[in-house]
């Protein structure tokens, strides 16, 4: 009786661990086809915007021609007819200028959009950090730095970097690992304390993980977290390769060199 009863319990626990990882799949595999879908879409947003420059561009040389050539015919008017002006028909220029218009509020929207899509494809309040005290996210709440977002753009730039250090009194290593966590956590399917475990395995940016492979880190994973034990349960190589796909497609502010 006893043994029936602790196989049933072993059986118990073992479908829950298979419900949690087939879940867990599941949800990176709903995250990371949004990520694709907002990826294209950014993508998109930026060839649009790369279309806008050069028909600017091309628009800017033609006004000046325009207005090079109005210029001149203007002056040859004025030596014609005894210092009488006859001014140049300006409809082409006109219809330039309010071109340049439609085209500097299509701009604006665009990086709107692409504002937008970025908070939405991998940006977390500060708190999902998970290392900051309360004190501490009040103190970046006052330098208007609420999102993972906008601490990795302040850390992008080494003046926004020696500018955190000198308002919050933090040390610069402990300024950098948060940066990576924010960095980390960009990737669908990856939490702080997932982020730690990587970490502590020497992945430390989106272009760490780009650059590994799901069943070597997979291995080292496990090997870690049996040491320090971060996670209830590790990452398999299927969810890992997830993540390195997701990582493929990123932008990368940060770098562990």
């Amino acid at each position: 009786m006893i043994y029936l009863v602790t196989k049933m319990l072993l059986c118990l626990v073992l479908a829950a661990l298979i419900g949690l990882l087939i879940g867990w799949q599941l949800r990176t595999l709903v995250l990371g086809n949004r990520h694709r879908s907002l990826q294209m879409e950014l993508d998109s947003c930026h060839e649009h915007l790369r279309r806008i420059e050069r028909e600017r561009d091309e628009l800017f040389v033609r006004a000046e021609q325009l207005e090079s050539a109005n210029h001149d015919l203007n002056a040859r008017l004025m030596d014609n007819s005894e210092g009488v002006i006859t001014t140049h028909p300006e409809s082409d220029l006109d219809a330039i200028l309010r071109r340049l218009q439609i085209l500097e509020q299509t701009n604006q929207q665009l990086q709107s959009r692409i504002d937008s899509i970025d908070s939405r494809a991998g940006s977390h309040p500060l708190a999902d950090l998970g290392d900051l005290s309360n004190e501490q996210l009040a103190m970046f709440q006052r330098l208007g730095i609420e999102t993972t977002a906008q601490l990795l753009s302040h850390i992008a730039s080494s003046d926004g970097k020696a500018s955190l250090l000198a308002q919050t009194g933090l040390q610069e290593a402990e300024l950098i690992r948060l940066g990576e966590i924010a960095d980390l956590l960009r990737i669908p399917g990856i939490s702080s304390p997932v982020a730690n475990l990587l970490q502590a395995s020497g992945v430390h940016s989106v272009a760490d993980m780009a650059a590994k492979q799901a069943y070597r880190l997979a291995l080292k994973l496990k090997r870690i977290n049996a040491e320090r034990q971060l996670l209830s349960t590790t990452p398999g190589a299927s969810i890992i390769s997830l993540w390195i796909n997701a990582a493929t497609m990123m932008e990368r502010p940060i770098s562990s060199d």
